[in-house]
């Protein structure tokens, strides 16, 4: 007597399976864990090329080896099949920015590097590098693999390796997989975790990005993300965004954030009484609604990208603030518009809900970028309604956890 095989879990029978659906591929693969590395080498003018590869498989064998996968015509396979070595390292938890900065194509940057035993380029800080000498390399398409031997290695004490999941970028815990730092409020933190599942699968329903912000030391802080955009060439993990009017608007009045309207509306500066009066309403606004929305402005998204990428750099300059402040009073007048009409079409750049412990207090902001332009009020309507049902539903588990807020106020 013979039987069918077990179909895997979640597997449906089609006449050609799923290779007629790539997001199904995308899906399936991102729930496979991974390193978040970097791959460098020195030029001829001693400058380092570096990048990260598209995957890195080490083999703990009798003679360590290292399976490594490049982009086919990048500058660093170049230099590999000249040099015929490299170093790879593993970023640790904390080095987000690199990340976020990697995914924009820049990789590294002054005070990043220190150089191995041998004097090739390792990231910083990093929770391990190893030297590797290649041996062979194969070209398929447009990916490169690469066969090395591990030569050396160094290891970096009490550091935590991160880990690339669910097409985001996180810690891992012994016992815990978290996207959050170790920076940033427990609550904020623990709420990062329970919305792991809710803003993976919003952003999977709707082909966006999804994210999870802190309030800390009158910023907002990028601690979670969840990226299904076919549009997004960065992601915005990590980012920190002065809380100045109009920004930051729901943590104002919130004991955990300690954010008072005076104190908030006062980082206004020399504003005018015309100004001010638009901050108080859209407030108002936002008290009323519970939910904040931000509209294509006077300064493209890429530029906002690039001035809060340049200002969330720990070395970023007075010139990089100043540019950043500058934007946020030309965008002002472009968050919570008056009305959303059904039948209007809106270009939306952001959209935010709060998440509430039991007490009423804004722990973390769930917020959606990348999302598609042209939009009915109707359409930015149901992403609302579907932005809130997932704060709802990691409010309920904070509930069941009986969660309390515990943040200083700012000083």
């Amino acid at each position: 007597m013979t039987h069918a095989p077990r179909r895997p879990p979640g597997q449906t029978p089609t006449a050609a399976g799923a290779a007629g659906n790539p997001d199904r591929f995308h899906e399936a693969f991102s729930q496979f864990p991974g390193g978040a590395y970097v791959c460098a080498v020195s030029d001829a003018a001693g400058d380092v090329v570096a990048e990260m590869p598209v995957g890195v498989v080490p083999l703990a064998l009798e003679a360590p080896r290292v399976l490594l996968v490049l982009h086919t015509g990048s500058p660093l396979t170049g230099l590999l099949a000249e040099q015929a070595r490299c170093s790879i390292s593993l970023l640790a938890q904390g080095q987000e920015d690199l990340v976020r900065r990697s995914a924009a194509g820049q990789v590294g940057g002054e005070g990043t590097w220190q150089h191995s035993p041998t004097g090739l380029p390792v990231v910083d800080g990093a929770a391990c590098w190893v030297e590797c000498e290649v041996t062979q390399t194969v070209v398929d398409g447009e990916l490169t693999l690469v066969s090395a031997n591990a030569t050396d290695v160094g290891l970096a004490a009490n550091a935590h390796p991160m880990l690339s999941y669910q097409g985001g970028y996180g810690a891992f815990l012994p016992g815990l997989l978290s996207v959050a730092p170790a920076s940033g409020p427990e609550p904020a933190r623990r709420v990062a975790e329970l919305a792991r599942g809710p803003i993976e699968a919003l952003a999977s329903e709707l082909r966006v990005e999804c994210g999870v912000f802190a309030y800390e030391d009158w910023h907002t802080v990028s601690v979670a993300v969840a990226n299904h955009s076919p549009a997004a060439r960065r992601t915005r993990l990590g980012y920190r965004i002065p809380v100045i009017p109009p920004l930051g608007i729901q943590f104002v009045g919130s004991p955990g954030s300690g954010v008072t309207e005076e104190e908030w509306l006062a980082r206004l500066g020399t504003a005018s009484q015309t100004e001010a009066a638009l901050v108080r309403e859209q407030l108002a606004r936002v008290r009323e609604r519970g939910w904040s929305l931000m509209l294509d402005g006077p300064l493209s998204v890429h530029d906002l990208d690039q001035l809060v990428s340049d200002y969330t750099n720990p070395e970023h300059t007075a010139d990089d603030e100043a540019a950043l402040l500058a934007a946020i009073r030309a965008m002002a007048p472009y968050h919570e518009p008056e009305e959303l009409l059904d039948t209007e079409l809106y270009d939306v750049i952001s959209l935010s809900v709060p998440v509430r412990s039991p007490a009423g207090e804004t722990l973390a902001l769930l917020r959606v970028h990348e999302l598609p332009r042209q939009a009915s009020g109707y359409e930015v309507h149901s992403w609302i309604s579907l932005l809130q049902e997932a704060a709802q539903s990691v409010e309920q588990r904070l509930a069941d956890e009986r969660l309390t807020l515990t943040t200083p106020p700012p000083t």
